[in-house]
């Protein structure tokens, strides 16, 4: 299952100010939240999972994801690989 994947820093305006800190990080110039995706190579998203609190890089993100366990215990989907054909 695991094609592409990726987190980024989605800019959070609206955030409330008692969160503030924790979803500030210091290369960012203001709150974020941190999207992880996974995607197939026909773009077909596979996985979404928004960061929880406190998450600061996409390691600790991936960590607390369920798509880590969930490929460890063998419960993510299967894609078709479609190299095997040629």
């Amino acid at each position: 299952m695991i094609g592409s994947i990726d987190c980024m820093h989605w800019r959070w305006d609206n955030c409330p100010t008692a969160w503030r800190g924790q979803h500030t990080r210091g290369d960012q110039k203001g709150p974020t939240i941190i999207l992880q995706a996974v995607a197939s190579q026909d773009l077909w998203v596979w996985s979404a999972y928004f960061g929880v609190v406190g998450s600061c890089n996409d390691i600790n993100v991936f960590e607390q994801s369920p798509l880590l366990e969930e490929w460890i215990s063998g419960k993510a989907p299967k894609v078709f690989d479609f190299r095997e054909d040629v």
